[in-house]
């Protein structure tokens, strides 16, 4: 079990639901107003880590260590923190080898340590802040741990001052350990890339108040999607709806996947794929061009019937039935007698909504020519409204100018009879159904 920064957020949930006896309390944070604005977050309070997700492309881009007395850590086969052995800057300097002088901020009274894709925070006592200071070129840092119990020598063991690329640079050589109650207050932090972010936003904005609520976006890079999360997937990285005038043709799937090669490290990079699927394709084309589905769910009953201008109420002889990619966003409805394609599901996967979590977000770009005007009206010919996943309905529907009452959906029929979400309501408009919650 591990978790690997560029991860899906449905991966990382999967582990945790494999290990259901052993990670405990695990909460998830978004926000319901803002879900694109504000990180996605998997809190373990029980076990000291959080795991910070983009937004956007819901993937993992920040593995933060919260409480370093929960864990054990290990780098190299060499242990450097766990409940017995609190860490120091000596230690993680020992452990994980040279690197730039640390940084010091003197408003969260906190000491960064920076390595390539790592960072540790060591807290800092506002009472010895004295000893770093401005001056007219640079910074001065004090490299060392200093504590509320931690005793500082009154004189250092070395002390080795310099002049660094215009900076003046005091060094504290010490193995000052930390006591034990402050341990928790140490955090760690593990990213992409060379470039340090600024990970004391994440403190202050997710754990300064320690109520667990987020309340902005990280700026760690995104990384790509490792090949270790491929998982002989294929993933989508656009979706084009093909349209006429008035109505939908298909889909045109931009998707990659694993290279040619028998492992990770023969396959080098992920190859991109491009296929189309439309309506009334067979149930082996679309096989064909995506491949086996992840799972075929067989609708039980119709609920849309009711709403069918004929008056027949017998079931068909067969059930319709659903191809599910989940890593794709996509479902494919078959119709029974035919098997041929009757409907596309594009899913959004927002957090909040019922289905949340089990399909990957579809990344697809609509095209909708709006009806005409009657000839009589006073309102202007409008152009073509291009809609995206991240569309709000607002927008869409006055682009649009949808008049129609919608459904409501609260899917009291379904085997989940707790949906804590609330309805959702679909409104039609051409031959699209757009579900808005």
């Amino acid at each position: 079990m591990y978790y690997v920064t560029g991860m899906h957020f449905s991966q990382s949930v999967a582990i945790i639901q494999s290990q259901v006896g052993t990670i405990r309390g695990v909460q998830v944070l978004y926000s319901d107003q803002n879900p694109l604005s504000v990180d996605l977050v998997i809190n373990m309070p029980q076990d000291g880590i959080r795991l910070i997700f983009d937004p956007v492309a819901q993937r993992l881009k920040v593995i933060e260590i919260y409480n370093m007395k929960l864990v054990k850590l290990r780098y190299s086969g060499m242990c450097f923190n766990s409940p017995e052995i609190s860490p120091s800057i000596e230690q993680v300097e020992h452990c994980f080898g040279a690197t730039h002088p640390g940084l010091y901020d003197s408003q969260r009274h906190l000491f960064a340590l920076n390595f390539r894709g790592l960072s540790f925070y060591f807290p800092v006592d506002s009472k010895f802040e004295k000893y770093s200071y401005f001056n007219s070129v640079g910074y001065v840092f004090l490299s060392a741990w200093l504590c509320p119990r931690a005793r500082l020598p009154s004189v250092p063991q070395r002390w080795l001052a310099g002049r660094l690329a215009n900076h003046y640079l005091l060094r504290i050589s010490t193995s000052a350990q930390l006591p034990p109650d402050m341990i928790a207050y140490l955090e760690m932090y593990v990213f992409i890339g060379r470039k340090t972010i600024s990970c004391l936003s994440i403190s202050l904005k997710l754990i300064s108040d320690l109520d667990n609520s987020p309340g902005g976006v990280c700026g760690a890079p995104l990384p790509e999607l490792p090949l270790s999360c491929y998982r002989h997937q294929l993933h989508l990285r656009r979706c084009d709806v093909l349209r006429t005038a008035t109505a939908t043709q298909g889909l045109r799937l931009h998707m990659f996947t694993e290279g040619p090669g028998r492992s990770l490290s023969e396959g080098g990079a992920g190859r991109s794929v491009c296929r189309v699927v439309r309506f009334g394709s067979s149930a082996q084309r679309v096989c064909a061009a995506l491949g086996a589905p992840a799972r075929t769910y067989y609708k039980a009953d119709d609920k849309m019937r009711i709403h069918r201008p004929t008056a027949r109420r017998r079931p068909p002889p067969a059930s319709d039935y659903f191809f599910n990619y989940f890593t794709l966003g996509l479902d494919v409805l078959f119709d029974a007698r035919t098997h041929q394609v009757k409907k596309f599901v594009l899913h959004t996967n927002y957090p909040g909504h019922y289905n949340f979590n089990m399909y990957h977000r579809c990344e697809f770009e609509l095209t909708v020519q709006p009806d005409k005007c009657e000839a009589n009206s006073l309102v202007e010919s409008r152009g073509a409204v291009c809609i995206t996943a991240y569309s709000k309905w607002e927008v869409v529907s006055r682009a649009l100018r949808v008049a129609e009452r919608p459904v409501v959906l609260n899917r009291a029929s379904s085997t989940n009879t707790t949906n804590p979400f609330g309805s959702t309501f679909c409104y039609g408009y051409q031959d699209i159904i757009f579900e808005v919650t």
